[in-house]
């Protein structure tokens, strides 16, 4: 059932989270992990309609959302999910309606908002998102086809993996791709 929340959800679980078996061998586990953010993933598992209690991750202390379900994994793999998904990730199969709502999810979970100031007391704004090549290839062109921005800084951070980059740097660009994703 796909809606603008669970659409924030799916993003934010492609970028920081994953399924995985549990001790019977079938993949029924949905997890998200995130640092400093009990209250945001307090929320998802109540969206989910889920009253288990978070953990903690005993080495990074980072809280984490574990769900035994069958069904939520099924799901997460009929919209393009996978175990094991940091370089083989796609774009999800879902419906354009919720297009910036999965951004939304994916840019609060790897992407950033850089601030600097230049030489000249300008300040200067830049967003930054990291992820495979093919989905970072449809948001940039979702940020193109959105009269955003023409991206130029869309690169392979190193040579030796498969994790790419994708700038969008300017004030007004950055307030408009930001609006229409949190606001849009």
């Amino acid at each position: 059932n796909q809606t603008q929340n669970m659409a924030y959800i799916l993003g934010l679980w492609w970028s920081d989270g994953s399924i995985a078996p549990s001790h019977t061998g079938e993949i029924n586990e949905f997890n998200i992990t995130l640092k400093n953010e009990e209250k945001l993933l307090t929320q998802i598992r109540n969206e989910m309609g889920s009253n288990i209690p978070l953990k903690i991750h005993p080495q990074t202390g980072a809280f984490v959302l574990k769900i035994l379900s069958r069904k939520i994994c099924q799901d997460l793999i009929t919209l393009g999910g996978r175990r094991n998904k940091s370089k083989n990730l796609s774009w999800p199969n879902i419906d354009d309606d919720f297009i910036p709502s999965f951004i939304k999810g994916y840019f609060d979970g790897d992407g950033s908002l850089s601030v600097s100031n230049r030489s000249n007391d300008r300040t200067e704004y830049t967003v930054k998102i990291c992820g495979t090549n093919e989905l970072l290839s449809f948001i940039k062109d979702f940020i193109e086809q959105n009269n955003i921005a023409t991206i130029n800084q869309f690169y392979k951070r190193r040579s030796t993996d498969e994790v790419w980059g994708l700038e969008l740097p300017g004030h007004y660009q950055v307030k408009k791709f930001l609006d229409l994703i949190y606001e849009g």
